[in-house]
This record gives structure tokens, C-alpha cells and sequence, in this order.
């Protein structure tokens, strides 16, 4: 592998301008994680249904969501994934510097995390179900939460995709705990869509479904993993600047 690294000084304003890039990844990281958290606890207070819900139990649920606070968390959750990415763009500038020549498998992490970003930001499907409940019927109400759940299970795959190809970076330069790398991929095998699930818009707690609690451990696993790597970020910028 054709190595990417320069021989800046840890001094020079090349070496300080990477470091502040580390900070503020590691900072990004753990803002997106902490408003993912509190947005999807308030909501989970609703009472999501599973899945496979009826779709009177689907009219239910986002007559429910109609409530003030509801709507404002999930906000929230819209905010904590444009965090999200310049968590991801910090971080796959990072490993582009020390993947090597060329930097592909950090291009698809930045694309398949744009993807997420993107995903979590502008599918409205349940904010306007629960916006028009009132006038909203079961038929269409149960369609509205399956679009939603769908829409998640294909955002998950762009989220493994993201998982594996910055994991493999990792595990291969060595540039942070190779321990991030494979929790990440391991992560992705668990919490795939396949199971289906309850759960959106956040891979913090997984889809619910015959596997959940295998679900659940995979999607701990990917919190430890954003975790882990903005407190890298954060406690040792200089591991991350091999440069």
C-alpha cells in the first residue's frame, strides 16, 4: 500500500490544522450520539409499534405522536443526523490521509454516510402522518408507517456499508483502536434489516424482531464504536495524525 502520510511536524500548522480535524470529528461524534439518544428515548415513550402492526394500531400510534414534545424530538433527531455527518466527513478526511493511493474504500464511507445523513434528515413520512393524524385513516396510516420502517431498513444498508468500509480501514493502518474496526463490522452482521424491527431513524437501539436481543448487542455495538472513536479523537489527536 502506497502510504498517504507527510512528514509534518507535530508543531507545524499542517499538523495542528489535522489535530483541530480530530477534535472537532471527536466532538461531532459524540453530539450526534447524544441527540440521537435523547431524541429516540422521548419518542419511544409513545409506544411504537411492532413492524407488523395493524394499521389501526399504526393510526394509534401517530395520533399519539401529535403531542408538542413528540414532534420537537423528533427534531431533534433531523439535527443529530446533519451532526452526524460532519461526523462522517471529518472522520473519512482522517482516514483518507492514511489509507493510501487510492483512498477508495474512505470515498465510500463518506458516500454511504452522506446517504444516512441524508435518509435521517429529509424522510418526513411519520413527522407528517402524526402532523395530519386527526384527518388521517387506518389504510393510510398504515401505509405511512411501513414507508417509514422500509425507508429504514434501506438506510441500514448504507449504514453497513459505511460500518465495513471505514472498519476496514481502521483494522488495516491501524490509524485508531483496530477493536472500533471490528466492532463496527460485527455491528453490521447483527443489526441488518432483514430482522425488521421497530425502531427508526437511529441504529442506537436496533430493530425489534425474533433476533432483538442478538439486534440489540450489534446495535450497542455501533454506539461503542462512534463513541470510541470520538473519544480517540478527542484524548489522543496525535495517534490519529500519522502525517
Amino acid at each position: 500500500m502506497v502510504s498517504a502520510r507527510t512528514a509534518d511536524s507535530p508543531d507545524s500548522e499542517a499538523a495542528q490544522r489535522w489535530a483541530s480535524l480530530a477534535r472537532a470529528t471527536g466532538v461531532t461524534g459524540l453530539g450526534a450520539v447524544s441527540l440521537l439518544f435523547a431524541a429516540v428515548i422521548a419518542v419511544s415513550t409513545v409506544g411504537e409499534p411492532p413492524l407488523d402492526a395493524s394499521s389501526q394500531e399504526a393510526a394509534a400510534f401517530f395520533r399519539n405522536s401529535q403531542a408538542a414534545w413528540v414532534q420537537a424530538a423528533e427534531a431533534t433527531a433531523s439535527l443529530a443526523m446533519l451532526v452526524f455527518l460532519w461526523f462522517v466527513v471529518g472522520l473519512t478526511l482522517l482516514l483518507r490521509r492514511v489509507e493510501g493511493q487510492p483512498p477508495w474504500r474512505s470515498t465510500v464511507a463518506l458516500g454511504s454516510g452522506i446517504l444516512v445523513a441524508a435518509y435521517g434528515v429529509l424522510d418526513a413520512s411519520w413527522d407528517a402522518a402524526a402532523h395530519r393524524s386527526a384527518e388521517l385513516g387506518p389504510g393510510l396510516a398504515g401505509y405511512a408507517f411501513d414507508v417509514g420502517n422500509i425507508g429504514f431498513a434501506n438506510a441500514w444498508l448504507a449504514m453497513a456499508s459505511l460500518a465495513v468500509s471505514a472498519g476496514w480501514v481502521t483494522i488495516s493502518t491501524g490509524v485508531l483502536p483496530r477493536w472500533t474496526g471490528w466492532c463496527a463490522i460485527r455491528a453490521t452482521s447483527r443489526s441488518h434489516p432483514g430482522h425488521g424491527g421497530s425502531v427508526r431513524r437511529t441504529w442506537l437501539f436496533g430493530r425489534a424482531g425474533h433476533s432483538h436481543r442478538s439486534l440489540k448487542r450489534g446495535a450497542a455495538e455501533a454506539d461503542l464504536v462512534a463513541v470510541g472513536v470520538s473519544v480517540d479523537h478527542l484524548a489522543h489527536p496525535v495517534a490519529v495524525r500519522l502525517l
